[in-house]
């Protein structure tokens, strides 16, 4: 029995020793701890295992699905029944260069749902003598093919894969924290841990890297370090299990519903129903002392009296179970149960562990993907709740700063106001205070002198009187005049100007009131009606947004609970409902095996013991039979024995006869001893000359096999140079299409650049022109600010008017000077433009001419590979027609020249060798040429049967040819001849089962067919007989070893008469 990795290395031409089979590190292993202890830790598991899996998802990669679970167990029966074999065999992947470098390069680039191995055929594991050791034997060597690395560049299955194939781990972790969990919320227990691992945060994991560039975004470590950013840097495959699940046999269980009566019972998917149950699953379910934790979940609910009568029934059978015939039956029974059940099983488990390995690798990238969802959920809601706190924020802050913003300035114009109208008020009381005195002096100084003039003298008072009054009407006169002359064209222009001014005042107040009335407020009022819908239908918008996703919450936090309150409800009544229906089930189940059980026994007793009875008569009478039989052959293979005894003694009467003839015959004794040894030389030198032809044939063989490989090499190295070539004309062609390309993108980027440049000349000609026309517009404006200089009033001048023109003229003259050095700066620059445009279009002519070179190259680059195809297409062409021609040879079983030439070399030597005998013939007619060489042949033949008979006697000198040893021979043949004749090998086999006799094998040798008796009565003669006869029965594989049939007995060319 040879077992896989020794095949394996028979394969790979070389025995590895013990010191080479060492395995490499694995580059994961330090991974793997780390894993190890951040689960350890986080759970508390009772058992946990980081595998590295990666070998085997390579296996089943290239192998397909239905290769990689192949696993044939079966039983040969080309052999005989003694000598059954089982053969356990599996897929495993061969060595094969392109398929290693095509994985060594990348993982990507093998195709997936294409067989790579389509005329792939199963390993053979060994022959085993169980199934149960072929099975064990199968399981092993798959474990070792999922263990080991297929495309070692080596062929070195030991060797570690490469690392974007090493990348899958499995890991297994127990522990009694996942009771009552979904494998989801496991996986998510699992994977929420390893991802918030701060152990795992190595340089490999901050794929993000800060940038401190401008005008980018940059990402922080504190966003690397977010949940919904981390990744593992491998592949994993999840088994999460409880300790119950992990190890269900050695863990009781608090009910019989996954203890052990359903465990033994086996009622599982495929188990027959019609089958008995053990007495043991009974006695083990009525028993009274089974233990306190068990609650059987149906036998309790049974009557009291069914319950009794079971036990009855039990019992009744224990003690009836004497009988060998209800054993056998129990045991038939049971066999076939149990057998049909382990293969299910077998079947089963082999199908649910391809399921689990596929949900397992599956499962684990939905989770990961739920993780990533609930986290960017959690952010999405986050976000839109920060956001509608900071816009809540931000609104009333507005309202705030609005209303405090408005009130400041009401205060600080009060305040302005009431200090205006202060100083007002007082510059007005100090102007009506002056104007007073000034008035009270006037009209005092008037009352005294008129008092003093009027008690002077009337006279005087007369004469000042009318002076006044002539002064006053002349005075009058004048003012009538001069109001007349100048105070009222003056007042009228006073009033008309004041007039003009009020009006032009009144029209621009009443126009501003229009346009604020009619332009201004409508217009704001439009603009805040469309800005309050805006942002009221925005707000709207957003508060049926949040108010659909907070309803969408409520309804799937709602239906959630809902579905969790009333799968708890469901559950219940499902686990109550399954109980009651179980309970029934089983009630019924009893009920109908005691049923069956009575109906059994009026089988037995009706049917099964009438049947019995019936089978062993008919036992009975061919046993009797077969007795019968036995004794005949035995009476007839004794008579056998006596008639070869007899024989024997007669021979040996003859034999005593025979040397007393050889004492007398001793020449001729000797004369055999010479011959004897004359062949056992001849037979040395035909050896020796066989050796002889032997090594020439090797010799040949060697040469033809020289031939051949040098024939194949040559072939090899054509095909390697054509190969060649090719490359070196693929590189060149390469070559010139990435340089064309080259090319083509350093023109297109010329034309760009000439294209841009354009653009900015054109662009800096605008501006030169916008320049010049502002430059004409502040020309025109200076003589305008000059001219508002010189008519420059006082009040102007007070309002700032003179200081703004002055400002705005130095601004314009300081503008002018900008402006020129501006233009001569874009005038040089557009002759920059003008000389780098100059040089692109001279490399935009000189890539065209590369251009057209490139193209050039190619096309005769591709008319050099079009002539070599063509030229290995007419080689190819050929040898196709030499290889139809020869095949067509072969099938029309056209013979070469081979023959011929060897006929006309004999031709060649017998024409030499008649003239050598005979002179050519002088005669010219027919007959004498005829008659010559009549007598030529014949000299010629008699000279070679002359050659052949000196041949002859030199061999018979050497011992061979020896007429003595040849009559010898005769005679032994003629004696054997008539020994086979006596009686056949078949006659001397004994009839009988040599399974069922006791006496089969001799006590003495320990064979079946023993010649001891025989080497005994003939130990002091030896006869030759005996060892023919027993050469023969050893050497003839054709005989049967059983009984002989009744029918075929005497057909062995033996007639009962000579018995």
């Amino acid at each position: 029995m040879s077992s896989r990795a020794e095949r394996t290395d028979r394969r790979d031409g070389r025995k590895r020793g013990p010191e080479t089979r060492e395995r490499r590190p694995d580059p994961l292993f330090a991974y793997s701890k780390q894993l190890e202890e951040i689960l350890t830790i986080a759970f508390q598991p009772t058992y946990v295992s980081v595998d590295n899996i990666s070998c085997r998802l390579l296996h089943r990669r290239l192998l397909g699905p239905s290769r990689f679970w192949f696993k044939s167990i079966k039983q040969d029966k080309t052999t005989t029944i003694a000598s059954k074999k089982w053969s356990a065999s599996i897929f495993d992947v061969p060595w094969k260069k392109s398929i290693v470098e095509i994985s060594q390069a990348s993982d990507r680039l093998i195709p997936h749902g294409v067989d790579l191995y389509p005329k792939l055929k199963p390993t053979l594991v060994g022959t085993f003598e169980s199934e149960r050791a072929a099975s064990t034997a199968c399981d092993a060597a798959i474990r070792l093919r999922d263990t080991s690395n297929p495309i070692s560049l080596f062929n070195d299955p030991l060797d570690p894969l490469p690392p974007f194939w090493n990348r899958f781990l499995q890991i297994t972790i127990v522990s009694d924290i996942f009771v009552r969990k979904s494998h989801t919320e496991r996986l998510s227990m699992v994977l929420e841990v390893l991802l918030q691992s701060p152990v795992l945060e190595g340089p490999k994991n901050q794929w993000f890297v800060c940038s401190n560039m401008k005008k980018y975004g940059t990402i922080g470590a504190s966003v690397c370090r977010l949940p919904h950013l981390r990744y593992l840097e491998c592949d994993l495959v999840f088994i999460v299990k409880t300790s119950a699940q992990f190890k269900s046999q050695s863990i009781d269980s608090l009910t019989e519903r996954f203890g052990l009566s359903h465990l033994s019972l086996d009622r599982t998917l495929g188990v027959v129903t019609m089958a008995r149950t053990t007495p043991k699953d009974i006695r083990r379910i009525i028993s009274d002392e089974q233990p306190q934790t068990k609650l059987p979940h149906f036998y309790h609910g049974l009557p009291k009296a069914l319950k009794e009568m079971i036990a009855k029934e039990q019992a009744a059978q224990r003690t009836n179970q004497t009988s060998s015939l209800s054993l056998s039956l129990q045991r038939n029974s049971e066999q076939t149960v149990f057998v049909k059940f382990d293969k299910r099983k077998q079947k089963y488990n082999k199908a649910a562990l391809m399921l689990q390995r596929i949900f397992r690798a599956s499962i684990t990238s939905r989770v990961l993907r739920r993780l990533l969802a609930r986290h960017r959920h959690a952010l999405t809601i986050q976000r839109y709740y920060r956001a509608y706190v900071v816009r809540v924020f931000v609104s009333e802050y507005k309202i705030v700063v609005a209303f405090a913003s408005t009130h400041i300035q009401a205060v600080f114009r009060s305040h302005v106001s009431r200090e205006l109208t202060k100083a007002k008020k007082m510059q007005m009381n100090i102007a009506a205070t002056h104007m007073q005195r000034i008035f009270r002096g006037f009209k005092a100084r008037k009352l005294a002198f008129w008092l003093r003039y009027n008690f002077a003298s009337a006279i005087q008072i007369q004469r000042v009187v009318r002076g006044m009054f002539g002064r006053e009407r002349a005075r009058m006169f004048r003012r009538a005049k001069y109001k007349r002359t100048v105070v009222l064209p003056a007042a009228k222009t006073i009033q008309r100007v004041y007039r003009g001014w009020k009006g032009r005042q009144r029209y621009q107040r009443i126009k501003q009131e229009y346009f604020v009335n009619f332009v201004q407020i409508p217009a704001v009022t439009m603009m805040q009606r469309i800005v309050r819908g805006y942002f009221g239908r925005k707000l709207a918008l957003q508060t049926r947004r949040e108010l659909a996703a907070a309803l969408t919450i409520q309804e799937a936090c709602r239906k959630y609970r809902a579905r969790c309150r009333w799968a708890f409800v469901w559950q219940v009544r499902f686990e109550n409902r399954m109980a009651s229906r179980i309970g029934a089930v089983a009630r019924g189940y009893l009920a109908r095996q005691v049923y069956k059980r009575e109906l059994r026994k009026v089988c037995v007793r009706k049917v099964v013991i009438p049947a019995v009875k019936t089978i062993q008569r008919v036992y009975r009478g061919h046993r009797v039979r077969k007795q019968l039989e036995d004794l005949r052959d035995r009476i007839e293979a004794a008579t056998v024995l006596q008639y070869f005894w007899r024989k024997k003694k007669r021979e040996g009467a003859e034999r005593a006869k025979w040397q007393e003839m050889f004492t007398k015959l001793k020449l001729q004794s000797a004369l055999v001893i010479q011959c004897a040894i004359r062949c056992y030389l001849a037979r040395q030198e035909v050896q020796t000359k066989r050796l002889k032809q032997r090594g020439e044939y090797s010799d040949a063989a060697l040469k033809v096999q020289s031939a051949w490989r040098s024939f194949c090499n040559r072939t090899s190295i054509k095909h390697m140079r054509e190969l060649m070539v090719i490359e070196v004309f693929a590189r060149k062609l390469t070559q010139v299409k990435d340089n064309l390309d080259n090319v083509q993108f350093d023109l297109i980027d010329a034309k760009a650049d000439m294209a841009l440049l354009t653009k900015h000349k054109k662009k800096a000609l605008q501006q030169i022109h916008d320049i010049k026309q502002m430059r004409l517009d502040w020309e025109l404006r200076v003589p305008e600010l000059d001219k508002e200089l010189a008519a420059m009033t006082r009040q102007d001048i007070e309002r700032g008017w003179q200081e703004a023109f002055e400002t705005e003229k130095i601004v314009i003259h300081f503008s002018r000077l900008l402006s020129a050095e501006e233009i001569l700066s874009k005038k040089q620059q557009i002759r920059e433009y003008d000389g780098e445009m100059a040089t692109l279009k001279v490399e935009c002519e000189d890539l065209e001419r590369d251009l057209e070179e490139k193209v050039l190259d190619e096309t005769m680059l591709l008319e050099d590979i079009r002539r070599l195809e063509m030229q290995r297409a007419a080689q190819q062409y050929v040898a196709a027609s030499r290889e139809a021609i020869r095949r067509q040879k072969l099938r029309w079983k056209v013979h070469s020249n081979r023959a011929k030439i060897i006929q006309r070399r004999k031709a060649v030597e017998v024409a030499t060798l008649a003239r050598s005998l005979a002179p050519p013939p002088t005669s010219v007619s027919y007959a004498n040429v005829t008659a010559t060489l009549k007598e030529t042949q014949a000299l010629v033949q008699n000279h070679q049967d002359a050659e052949e008979a000196a041949m002859k006697a030199q061999l018979e000198l050497r011992g061979s040819r020896n007429p003595h040893l040849f009559a010898a021979a005769d005679a032994v043949v003629a004696e054997c001849h008539q020994i086979i004749k006596s009686g056949s090998l078949a006659m001397n086999i004994v009839r009988t089962d040599i399974r069922d006799d006791p006496t089969a094998m001799c006590a003495a040798c320990g064979h079946v067919i023993c010649v001891c008796h025989m080497i005994k009565s003939t130990h002091a003669d030896k006869v030759p007989v005996v060892s023919q006869q027993s050469l023969a029965l050893k050497t003839n594989k054709s005989a049967t070893l059983g009984r002989r049939r009744r029918h075929n007995r005497h057909t062995d060319g033996l007639d009962e008469s000579n018995l």
